[in-house]
């Protein structure tokens, strides 16, 4: 899959120490933090998601369940009836994200790293973390058994998150805040389409 599972590893043993979601809905298992998610069809997940997922849970999820791990609980505690309808509906959500957006070059580093992503058709700029968005890898893609993802697009032109998917799995990024609107109107002037596979 498109993941870059260092990236991945990182941000999720980050999410650990506060809280991390793990699930499996539909046949994918799925891990979460407040501010990402990933969704890989079971068949096609890797070894090393695996065995990150049984080092800090202790165990798989099982079918059409989620759980809350975290360092301070001593076993994973089940939050299905709160998370799986919510879950469930972010995943869905990819399926609706029909506005395009376009990665820039531009990474602001004024407060932490963001990625400046721009929307196709109004140029308007929206941000993501910059961590979050090196999770997304196409040098990681198996060409045997999945295309070329999807994205990033999104359902909403403010605030909703932000989808890469393809036939085998997805990830989802809350957007980050970024409010330099001087930067907005100048790179607004700008048109990124050209440039697609930065």
């Amino acid at each position: 899959m498109f993941l870059n599972i260092n990236r991945f590893s990182k941000l999720t043993k980050e999410a650990y120490k506060f809280r991390l979601m793990i699930a499996e809905i539909e046949n994918h298992t799925v891990i979460s933090s407040s501010t990402w998610l990933v969704s890989i069809e079971n068949e096609f997940v890797p070894n090393k998601v695996k065995a990150l997922i049984m080092e800090l849970a202790g165990c798989l999820p099982e079918p059409n369940k989620v759980y809350k791990i975290d360092k301070s609980l001593d076993a994973p505690e089940d939050v299905t009836n709160q998370y799986l309808i919510p879950m469930t509906r972010l995943i869905e959500n990819a399926d609706k994200a029909d506005i395009k957006f376009i990665p820039t070059p531009i990474i602001n580093d004024k407060y932490s790293p963001i990625r400046l992503l721009q929307n196709a058709k109004t140029a308007q700029i929206m941000a993501v973390p910059e961590d979050h968005y090196q999770m997304v890898d196409k040098n990681c893609i198996n060409y045997e058994i999945e295309g070329e993802p999807t994205g990033p697009c999104s359902t909403a032109d403010n605030r909703a998150p932000f989808y890469w998917y393809n036939s085998i799995g997805l990830i989802m990024i809350v957007p980050a805040k970024f409010a330099d609107t001087g930067i907005s109107e100048a790179l607004a002037t700008v048109d990124f389409n050209e440039k697609e596979d930065l």
